[in-house]
């Protein structure tokens, strides 16, 4: 049996395993590179699938569920990416931007309702005027 190194990669070590033939040149090991292979595709639990359902259950509130899927696997992948790099600062960073951005689009829409406000009583003044106007 091969021995393995301290800091070798396992993918290495286990293509070595599945590669070893006898002189021969037939695979030593057939079966056993089969059994492998398939017990490690095998899932060893549900927790990932219900992490998964639960981080997008956060990701879809109310206000978003119209989201598309493709946005939403988008949104998880970069979600994990940023977790998966420890990237705790740069997540919290983009939190504190979308807050800033959604109170920049807030004060956005109260400028406009402001402007649309300022326009009807501007139209009823002028309206207002042209009434007493015909009085006269």
């Amino acid at each position: 049996m091969m021995k393995r190194k301290q800091g070798n990669r396992i993918d290495i070590f286990w293509k070595q395993f599945f590669e070893k033939t006898h002189k021969s040149g037939i695979l030593k090991y057939p079966n056993t590179a089969k059994i492998i292979k398939a017990s490690l595709s095998l899932s060893y639990g549900n927790a990932d699938i219900e992490r998964w359902f639960s981080v997008s259950g956060k990701v879809l509130t109310d206000e978003r569920v119209s989201m598309s899927e493709r946005t939403l696997n988008a949104v998880l992948s970069v979600k994990d990416a940023l977790k998966q790099y420890k990237q705790k600062n740069l997540l919290s960073m983009a939190r504190a931007a979308h807050r800033g951005f959604d109170k920049y689009l807030d004060e956005q829409i109260r400028q406009r309702d402001l402007e649309v406000n300022r326009k009807i009583k501007e139209e009823k003044i002028k309206v207002k005027q042209a009434k007493s106007k015909q009085e006269l």
